[in-house]
């Protein structure tokens, strides 16, 4: 029952009852769902004694949520600690209640199929709704041209409303915390990896209804969403899959080949990929800000969605929202999930026997989890519900594959060894902000 409601939760966090019906928002479906979810879960849990991740992992999220709270504080505003606590909770749930219940291949799989068929509802509805306007106003953004520099009001959050494109501008949305077409698209660059999750070998028809025709609905649903960062996205799935194959020097010129290409097709708008276009130059500058208010505020940084009580935008950069908004404490922190996530997934995927569900499990959740921070890279999404389910996946894979039985308290001598971290994360956390710093040096150079 435990694993049932968890699949009916993951499913209604991306098709969001609430939003479809908002009859319902007075009764609060989301939370109660979430509260019965974690008492099920928490009960199965004492049973059958099986987690799919250690005592670090429940640490590292633990701490960050400590650290969302802390900035707020030590920032001047008690009353924003418990603010922050609500907003950032279903991210953090979402975690454990994935640890908790996906426990095997079986469940992992299960829900994997879970996702990928809630976002490709939302795909294909997203997609009539584009072409007949059923629905319109929940699946579409209309976002006006040059001469107002305004979207119109069907979404008034979307991190692109500042750009000026020529003409009325549609673009194709997902509802909830999907609702930008950047959100939506980065959904669905994470979730194209997992197709192959379900291609299985001397068996054409079932691959072209498994993969194929899925595949293609989410590149088209991609390209109506005119998503730049989604093409950074795809791009580093491209390189990350090709690199050993063609080698580092042929997979750059590659994706450089295939930006110029992008940029003589439709595919972003007509918007240019370039630092030196106008939206591009204000994100970066963003960064600029963030980088020194790192300076000013090192250690729990501004507060927990403070970032735009110091810059009119947004960072367009989860990176460098989370360095700015919690310091270096809390983006160590971060980035150790994320260090952790990749590590283990990529662990599964290289020592695991050829040919396992262990392996390709592992492999595809490596890839979407590049796929999704390759999108990231110019998206704000630091905190959003969909990392998190990602991030607590990449890790679970780990430890799904391994029988006997699994307890959290007390817990027992560890049956894999732990993956190293710490130095992993803060090579990480000084790669990440060199890069952003980088960019802004070579945006102000190029721009003179």
């Amino acid at each position: 029952m435990s694993f049932f409601l968890y699949l009916v939760y993951v499913s209604v966090t991306f098709l969001r009852i609430d939003v479809l019906f908002p009859d319902l928002v007075p009764l609060r479906p989301m939370l109660s769902l979430m509260l019965l979810c974690l008492m099920a879960a928490i009960y199965d849990t004492a049973i059958h004694q099986r987690i799919s991740a250690r005592p670090r992992h429940f640490a590292l999220l633990g701490l960050l949520v400590v650290v969302v709270a802390a900035s707020q504080i030590v920032n001047g505003w008690m009353g924003g600690a418990l603010q922050s606590l609500g907003y950032f909770m279903p991210s953090a749930v979402i975690a454990v209640l994935t640890w908790l219940n996906v426990t095997t291949l079986r469940r992992l799989k299960i829900t994997c199929g879970v996702i990928v068929c809630s976002m490709l509802a939302l795909a294909v509805t997203g997609a009539i709704s584009f072409e007949t306007g059923f629905m319109q106003d929940k699946f579409v953004l209309r976002q006006s041209g040059a001469d107002d520099g305004q979207s119109m009001p069907n979404d008034a959050d979307s991190e692109e409303d500042d750009e000026a494109v020529t003409g009325n501008f549609l673009r194709l949305k997902g509802i909830g915390f999907l609702a930008d077409p950047n959100d939506f698209a980065q959904a669905i660059v994470m979730v194209l990896p997992l197709l192959w999750g379900f291609h299985k070998r001397r068996a054409p028809f079932r691959n072209f209804l498994y993969t194929t025709v899925p595949g293609c609905i989410f590149l088209y649903a991609i390209y109506l969403t005119h998503s730049r960062g989604a093409l950074i996205g795809l791009l580093a799935l491209l390189a990350f899959g090709v690199r050993k194959r063609l080698g580092t020097v042929r997979t750059v010129l590659l994706v450089a080949a295939l930006i110029g290409a992008v940029q003589f097709s439709n595919f972003n708008g007509g918007r240019e990929i370039s630092t030196q276009e106008t939206s591009a130059g204000d994100r970066i500058e963003s960064w600029n800000v963030g980088i020194h208010l790192l300076a000013q505020h090192p250690l729990l940084g501004v507060g927990f969605g403070n970032y735009e009580n110091f810059n009119v935008l947004t960072a367009h950069n989860s990176f460098v929202l989370c360095f700015t908004e919690l310091g270096l404490v809390g983006f160590f922190i971060w980035m150790g999930l994320l260090v952790q996530a990749y590590k283990s997934a990529d662990t599964s995927a290289k020592t695991a026997a050829d040919d396992s569900p262990e392996k390709l499990w592992g492999s595809m959740l490596r890839a979407a989890l590049i796929g999704f921070m390759g999108c990231a890279w110019f998206l704000s999404r630091t905190y959003e519900p969909l990392l998190y389910l990602l991030i607590s996946l990449c890790i679970a894979i780990r430890f799904c594959g391994e029988p006997g039985p699994r307890v959290a308290i007390p817990t027992p001598a560890p049956a894999l060894p732990p993956i190293p971290w710490a130095k992993s994360t803060a090579v990480s956390c000084l790669v990440a902000i060199s890069a952003a710093y980088a960019t802004i040096v070579m945006q102000r150079v190029l721009g003179h």
